[in-house]
């Protein structure tokens, strides 16, 4: 074995040292995933769900099977585990099968939930029986290793229904008041002043951020069950690095026993079995 000086020594030992420092210098959102580099420079301030920017990604590159590998999820107290997204289709309406796991101590016991939803630049819609409106919009990914979406109620539909309404009823009541009367300036002066009544057309059309809208979820997204606890911690403070939503996440349990299909006890059960067969073909 050849001998390494101590110059020698001293160098390698830089190098490593620079090397380790560059791995997780986030100042440049350098990270390391699976074999595959990612660079993405940080916004001067964190992003909000509503204001960030979504991804218009290549659906057919994008979409197929994710595992959740960490999450946030607002006013929530359940912990779930094995969750896992699938996107069937590359058209509108795309089919997303929702698949997760309640109870940690029986990881096999899983349930999906199937559901219609339409996507447009990056954001995802569902329509819910109240009138609003689910919104996912995928923030950043590579296709092959990570996902960073977020999601939010949007409320707005509904407001615009009831504003509407109200609308009408006040200017329903407005004519019947001023029919009655019998003075015609009071019928005038209501007439003339616009703001005494509620539009039911705004004069600006809201953007996302200025909507009546819940407080937003997180989901850091990977292609595989197996991610390491460094990979993770890459992910997750990369996410936090630029969107504020991604912020005391939670880790997802990802475990093969998520798709074992059947108890723990199986393994025993076959080798009793097959303890069983043996003495019955010796005797």
């Amino acid at each position: 074995m050849a001998a390494i000086s101590k110059n020698g020594l001293n160098l390698t030992l830089a190098s490593s040292l620079i090397g380790i420092v560059l791995l997780f210098n986030f100042a440049s959102a350098q990270i390391i995933i699976s074999s595959t580099t990612t660079t993405l420079k940080p916004p001067s301030q964190l992003q909000s769900c509503q204001e960030a920017t979504p991804k218009n990604v290549n659906l057919t590159l994008f979409h197929g099977e994710w595992f959740e590998a960490a999450r946030k999820i607002q006013n929530s107290t359940n912990n779930e585990s094995c969750n896992a997204w699938n996107f069937e289709n590359d058209t509108n309406p795309v089919t997303f099968t929702s698949t997760y796991n309640t109870n940690p101590n029986k990881l096999w016991a899983n349930e999906s939930t199937a559901v219609q939803i339409n996507v447009t630049d990056g954001v995802y819609s569902l329509n819910n029986t109240d009138g609003s409106v689910n919104i996912y919009k995928i923030l950043e990914t590579d296709y092959d290793t990570f996902a960073f979406i977020c999601s939010y109620k949007n409320s707005s539909t509904n407001e615009a229904e009831t504003s509407t309404t109200t609308a009408s009823t006040t200017e329903q009541s407005t004519t019947t008041s001023s029919s009655s009367s019998s003075s015609s300036s009071t019928s005038e002066s209501t007439t003339s002043n616009p703001s005494s009544t509620s539009s039911p057309i705004p004069e600006t059309t809201p953007t996302p951020s200025t909507l009546a809208n819940t407080a937003s979820n997180a989901y850091v997204l990977v292609r595989h069950r197996s991610l390491n606890s460094t990979e993770l911690a890459n992910l997750t403070a990369l996410a936090g690095s630029q969107y504020s939503d991604f912020k005391n996440l939670t880790t997802v349990i990802q475990s093969e026993k998520c798709t074992s299909g059947s108890s723990a006890l199986m393994p025993m059960v076959t080798m009793i079995l097959a303890v069983i067969l043996a003495t019955f073909y010796k005797s």
